[in-house]
């Protein structure tokens, strides 16, 4: 098993957000490669023509952080936020040191999946 990455360490990071987050996932993650991480960003890093599951899924089990942005959109049951969701699940059983759930949307706690609540959820701030 896998160790958790060191905190100064610039990290492979996943970011999981709905489309109406677009703007807020954009500013995370030029703040994130601005500070040397490497993130995939579905906009940015998904290549044309490979298939979507198969690429999604090899960037997370890759990555050494996987971001989630929480609001009502991303957590409704069928959106492909909850299949990355799944994805990581399956990638990391314990989402101890590796799934960080930012609540970007004030978002209702009963209906946040378990696996997001399994670790401190974050709020995310306007600056």
């Amino acid at each position: 098993m896998s160790q958790p990455p060191e905190t100064n360490a610039k990290l492979r990071i996943f970011l999981s957000y709905s489309s109406s987050q677009g703007s807020l996932s954009e500013q995370i993650y030029m703040t994130l490669v601005t500070s040397g991480h490497q993130v995939f960003f579905d906009r940015t890093n998904l290549p044309p023509g490979e298939e979507f599951d198969r690429a999604i899924l090899n960037e997370i089990r890759s990555s050494d952080l996987f971001i989630f942005l929480i609001s009502p959109e991303s957590i409704r049951d069928g959106t492909y936020t909850r299949a990355e969701m799944r994805f990581a699940r399956e990638t990391w059983p314990d989402p101890t040191n590796r799934i960080l759930p930012v609540m970007s949307v004030e978002t209702d706690f009963a209906t946040i999946p378990n696996y997001l609540k399994a670790v401190t959820i974050l709020r995310a701030s306007a600056r």
